[in-house]
């Protein structure tokens, strides 16, 4: 029997483990009946869930079939409650029939119309609480009610939660089905980061390169039960990265209940190069010359890290402590690639012929 206009069969679904997805809940519950729709509330700063939702069901026989067979069992490695959330038309302070339209009874009894002020052409969650249940009790903020400004502040009221237990139906054992109704042990915490060196030689950084990272990490199972699975992770390293650079996975550690999994943080390290050191964005290099040589002619052959064949005429006179300035033939800038560092030549002079 499909639900009638106006009547939701809905379960609220409590405990959840925050790695349950809706599409875990819909598939949980989808053998005892039709799913119109299945919701995890999140926090709206985090987005992470908070530990519960809400199942929609077709009709009242499969609603009351999913609340006896889904109630205690594991859904994530987690026992989950599940309860009937029956709306209420009576007890509150609004009127029914009337709600819809956001009308309300003055101390006259007349009817009176909330009007919207100027500039909110939009429903606000208070308009969406307050107009079927009237306004909240409680002191006035600057001539505005608390729980008007309360609810665009994100202040806690405890009226706020009556009007939400009017409005989605009341919840055993929960006063009200959020973080506060999960106890501090089960609350989801983040594992430490896991940080692994990533060696690179100085080609490598010049030229930007991709490296595959094969990983094993543990996967927890809407059952609860564990497996062993292995990812290749892509790192594709940018010309001009220099030591330090820490490349970042997202939560690609193990899962396991109430935890969010660790990053997986690669930092990069810098081989040595048997011809060039590194400073910043210039790279150096020492040539050998000796005083028998010619230094009114004399050339540095240089092969750079992308393969190039480099001639470089000195054409100032070589002493202790000389240095000769290629520019652009450095590292890569990172912010820039197309522009480079400098090639700095020192001299050690020897003083022996031959």
């Amino acid at each position: 029997m499909a639900a009638s206009e106006g009547v939701k069969y809905r379960c609220f679904v409590g405990g959840l483990a925050w790695a349950t997805g809706e599409r875990d809940l819909e598939a949980a519950f989808r053998p005892f009946g039709e799913i119109l729709d299945a919701k995890i509330i999140s926090d709206r700063e985090t987005g992470r869930s908070r530990g519960f939702g809400f199942v929609t069901l077709s009709s009242e026989q499969s609603m009351r079939d999913a609340i006896q067979g889904m109630n205690g069992k594991q859904l994530g490695g987690r026992s989950i409650t599940v309860n009937e959330a029956r709306p209420r038309h009576s007890g509150g302070r609004g009127h029914e029939g009337d709600g819809g339209s956001g009308q309300r009874r003055n101390g006259s009894g007349n009817s009176e119309r909330r009007v919207p002020r100027s500039g909110m052409n939009h429903p606000t969650a208070y308009d969406t609480f307050a107009s079927p249940f009237g306004e909240f009790p409680g002191p006035r903020l600057g001539g505005d009610n608390l729980g008007r400004r309360g609810l665009r502040s994100g202040v806690n009221h405890p009226m706020f939660d009556a009007t939400f237990s009017q409005s989605f139906g009341e919840f055993p054992s929960f006063h009200f089905p959020g973080e506060a109704s999960v106890p501090a042990s089960q609350l989801p915490h983040k594992a430490a980061p896991i940080h692994h060196q990533l060696a690179c030689n100085l080609a490598d950084l010049y030229k930007g390169t991709t490296k595959k990272m094969k990983i094993s990490r543990e996967l927890l199972g809407s059952s609860g039960r564990r497996t062993v699975v292995e990812e290749i992770l892509t790192v594709d390293i940018k010309p001009g990265w220099k030591k330090g650079t820490k490349i970042t996975f997202a939560e690609k550690g193990h899962e396991a209940p109430h935890v969010i999994p660790a990053d997986i943080v690669f930092i990069i390290d810098e081989k040595p190069h048997d011809q060039f050191t590194r400073e910043g964005n210039d790279l150096f290099m020492t040539q050998k010359i000796s005083l028998a040589q010619d230094w009114t002619r004399y050339t540095v052959d240089v092969t750079t890290l992308d393969g190039r064949n480099l001639t470089i005429p000195i054409k100032n006179a070589v002493k202790p402590g000389y240095e000769e300035v290629v520019p652009g033939e450095g590292m890569p800038i990172p912010k820039d690639p197309c522009k480079k560092g400098n090639l700095r030549i020192k001299f050690k002079i020897s003083f022996h012929s031959g």
